[in-house]
């Protein structure tokens, strides 16, 4: 320890420089405050919000290593998911004007109404029934859709001919689905002129249906790796969400220790530095 001795020009005088002089001492020699400590909640709903912001926001706003890679995952699957996205729709554009120009539902219901009695023996429709509109200038105009339906539904009570699904009305998702994914309706392709029922049940379809059905497959492969980036996107906004907190949280939990000297004013005008370690704990 070290002491002083510190007299001032008379006795009156004395004591007041002493005060003034250890006042300022320890106003010099004060420990800063320990700083305040973070919200856990506020670092994991930045994160959640912005991967990687609330690793920033733990580090006082600097860039640590966990922010960049937290936020340049959401960048990289952000991309990876609007590309594909993209391709897959152009495929999708690309297999739809295949499918109107190579299937044909009118040529669907010739098929029906072709093979009916071996389909189902009580079936009795005729092709008027279901092509109501023949002069539209779309294939897809001409049907009463409600009607072909039935029509599918009264074949499909025949066990075994394979007729197991109801044509929806084009252009929704499952017109373009079911015609290349089922051999019920291969009698509606343009190169399936040889097309009988017993096709259906040993899947011999025309070369047209094959081709659909791939286009189809690869468009539905790139939509299904742009909803597996989707998913991964959300698992990296809610890990970072956990990290930032843990971080935060790990943080105010942390041990300071200061050592320094402390000045104490002893008699006859003596100061003693006083060596002091002031340890505190972030629970």
């Amino acid at each position: 320890m070290w002491a002083f001795f510190i007299m001032g020009t008379d006795g009156s005088g004395s004591k007041d420089l002493r005060t003034a002089m250890l006042s300022g001492i320890q106003a010099q020699e004060a420990p800063p405050a320990m700083d305040a400590k973070k919200s856990p909640l506020t670092a994991a709903l930045y994160s959640a919000a912005l991967p990687g912001l609330g690793q920033s926001y733990a580090q006082d706003w600097s860039l640590s290593w966990k922010s960049l890679a937290f936020a340049g995952a959401e960048v990289s699957l952000w991309v990876i998911y609007a590309s594909y996205i993209h391709w897959a729709d152009n495929r999708t554009a690309r297999f739809e004007q295949y499918a109107d120009a190579n299937w044909d539902v009118t040529r669907y219901v010739d098929w029906i109404i072709q093979w009916q009695s071996q389909l189902n023996a009580g079936s009795t429709w005729s092709r008027d029934q279901i092509i109501v509109n023949p002069n539209a200038a779309n294939p897809w105009d001409r049907i009463d859709w409600t009607r072909l339906n039935q029509c599918e539904e009264e074949i499909a009570q025949a066990v075994g001919n394979g007729f197991t699904h109801r044509l929806p009305p084009r252009p929704q998702q499952q017109y373009y689905e079911l015609i290349g994914k089922y051999p019920q309706y291969g009698g509606g392709w343009n190169d399936a002129s040889g097309f009988t029922p017993g096709n259906i049940l040993t899947d011999n379809v025309s070369p047209n249906f094959l081709i659909y059905r791939d286009m189809r497959g690869g468009a539905n492969e790139m939509y299904n790796i742009a909803r597996t980036a989707s998913l991964v996107i959300v698992a990296n906004h809610v890990l970072s969400a956990l990290e930032a907190a843990w971080e935060v949280s790990r943080a105010n939990r942390t041990v300071e220790a200061r050592a320094e000297l402390r000045p104490v004013m002893r008699g006859g005008g003596f100061v003693e530095f006083v060596p002091h370690v002031d340890v505190k704990l972030r629970l």
